[in-house]
């Protein structure tokens, strides 16, 4: 058997425009990168401001379709995160690109995504509102099914997880979902979608997830750490 060609980078994501409607698999090397170890992460969960933090327990059902935790609970986040083999608990980092060198990472992926993107429109596409999460969870974590309406990257560092990417079963089911959305269910789904797509992420591994789309996540037996880089674009704002 001849050997697998290499993945595609994120500047090769063969988008048919700058508004892809499916998901898709690609490469990189965040694993790779001092500021995104587990003690780094920790620290900077310390730095941040505590509303930029959310943190609830890693033994989530996957229909969950209240709003989630509240911001800010935690005093000393820093200090679940260097105990989350033992913590049953996940977080997530909101606007990691208020901190200098987590705004240089993220610039620096999103930079080559709409470099490959233009090349492939013949025009320059314009990212609007720029944004980074960082994702740390105890073994075996489940994070409910849900949707976003940005452009998300997940990109995986450290462990390995299994994400499923669902549809609407129906454009009444889609309507719904979005109606509650601004309701503040903050994307929490009320029923199990059915699924499209799944995806087995480990280090150097990552996917693009399109606006609107349904998408759970199961944890494998280790730590995981993940960072997501999202944008709008003009037609993204629009239907917000």
């Amino acid at each position: 058997m001849g050997a697998q060609p290499p993945a595609r980078t994120i500047g090769q994501i063969p988008f048919d425009d700058a508004f892809p409607g499916g998901s898709v698999g690609f490469a990189h090397d965040l694993h790779l990168d001092d500021r995104l170890t587990l003690a780094a992460v920790a620290d900077l969960a310390d730095r941040l401001p505590r509303r930029s933090v959310i943190a609830d327990s890693a033994a989530q059902p996957l229909l969950s379709p209240q709003s989630g935790p509240p911001r800010g609970a935690l005093e000393r986040p820093g200090d679940v995160i260097r105990d989350l083999q033992n913590a049953n608990a996940w977080l997530t980092l909101l606007n990691v690109e208020d901190d200098p060198g987590m705004a240089e990472l993220m610039n620096t992926y999103l930079d080559q995504l709409a470099s490959g993107l233009s090349a492939r429109r013949g025009k320059r596409v314009k990212m609007r509102k720029r944004v980074a999460f960082v994702f740390v969870s105890s073994p075996n974590s489940v994070t409910p099914i849900h949707f976003d309406i940005e452009h998300s990257l997940l990109m995986q560092v450290s462990g390995c997880k299994t994400v499923s990417i669902g549809r609407w079963e129906s454009d009444a089911a889609r309507r719904h979902e979005f109606d509650r959305y601004w309701d503040n269910s903050h994307g929490r789904i009320e029923n199990l979608q059915p699924e499209e797509a799944e995806y087995t992420m480990t280090p150097g591994r990552a996917v693009y997830i399109p606006p609107g789309t349904p998408h759970w996540v199961h944890n494998g037996p280790d730590i995981s750490l993940s960072v997501t880089l999202t944008y709008f674009t003009a037609g993204t704002l629009r239907r917000r």
